[in-house]
């Protein structure tokens, strides 16, 4: 088992649980959720493979998190597959579930009357690599699990929870729990007691560098030849540095668009040493606002644009590309014709 202190998914909803259980003196996440759920009359979503995940990182026991939640107003169960990382499990859906998971699903989806779906969650990126026969049975295996009620149970209306409620004075607020997890995983310090204390858990490097890692593949996917450009220059390292300046410096952005057009304003203020940066940068923006826009946008560049694209796109430096004055009007190919 992983140490104490080991992150499951980089989203919101992970974060906050993980972080809830880090202080011996927050009220556990599981009883705040059935406090919500039971006083709004609202239903659940169950992740299974985050709950398990968070056993697997020494975050708490699956029994112990169901104990507290209310199963009868569980509406929807996602199941999915993770991987191993750096000592940790990630709730990647990165593959199917793993034997554990659909042993603790089989245990667990009867005792979910107001059951209404069971998903099965995968990343776009771990689809070619899947076995389309292992997914048939895996979904055969989810439905023999699930048998639904006829008809199905309806939740119960709202009540007044029966839990204890936090002493006063004893909680932390969840912006400040935002505040402190947000920009530690981001590598900044709000110089708080809360963010003193969770920086010393070993997972908060992980969880910055699987941000910073995650914020460079969505600017590889939108500024395609920029990225390239910088790498044939710069090197791995070289690369990873200017990322690095990038991350620490600019905090990430919602939409990947947003995040391309701020690094591009961080590559022409630090001005790295890189050929033809800024017409490249300029093909790339052209390209993603054709994208955004759904209509042709004209660029002018000093350097002849086919040079440019044509060696980027095959994975080389050019050579000697003629310079000039040229003006390129992109188009997106996405875009129906």
């Amino acid at each position: 088992m992983a140490p104490r202190g080991a992150p499951t998914r980089y989203d919101k909803t992970a974060t906050s649980y993980e972080a809830a259980v880090t202080l011996a003196s927050f009220l556990r996440a599981s009883v705040r959720v059935r406090r919500v759920a039971e006083e709004s009359g609202c239903g659940l979503l169950l992740d299974l493979h985050n709950v398990l995940a968070n056993e697997r990182n020494g975050r708490g026991r699956v029994d112990d998190l169901l104990a507290d939640l209310p199963l009868d107003r569980v509406w929807e169960v996602h199941l999915a597959g993770g991987s191993e990382y750096r000592g940790y499990w990630l709730d990647a859906h990165s593959g199917l579930p793993d034997d554990d998971l659909l042993a603790l699903a089989d245990r667990i989806l009867p005792r979910l009357p107001a059951l209404r779906a069971v998903l099965f969650e995968v990343t776009p990126s771990a689809v070619p690599d899947l076995d389309v026969g292992a997914v048939r049975e895996l979904l055969v295996v989810m439905r023999e699990m699930w048998r639904p009620q006829v008809p199905l149970a309806r939740l119960a209306p709202p009540h007044p929870a029966d839990v204890p409620h936090p002493t006063r004075g004893k909680t932390t607020a969840p912006c400040d729990w935002e505040l402190a997890l947000g920009s530690l995983a981001v590598g900044r310090d709000p110089g708080t007691p809360l963010a003193q204390e969770l920086a010393t858990d070993p997972a908060i490097g992980l969880l910055r560098d699987l941000v910073a890692e995650f914020r460079g593949s969505a600017l590889t996917g939108t500024l395609r030849y920029t990225m390239r450009l910088l790498f044939l220059t710069l090197g791995p390292v070289g690369m990873g540095e200017l990322l690095s300046s990038y991350t620490r410096s600019c905090p990430p952005r919602l939409f990947a668009s947003e995040e391309a057009f701020a690094f591009a304003d961080h590559l022409l203020e630090a001005r790295p040493p890189v050929p033809w940066l800024t017409d490249v940068v300029q093909l790339d923006l052209g390209l993603l606002r054709a994208r955004l826009e759904g209509s042709p946008c004209t660029v002018g560049l000093r350097t002849d644009p086919t040079a440019l694209l044509t060696d980027l796109g095959a994975g080389r430096l050019p050579v000697a590309p003629p310079q000039g004055h040229f003006r390129v009007r992109l188009v997106d190919d996405g875009a129906p014709a």
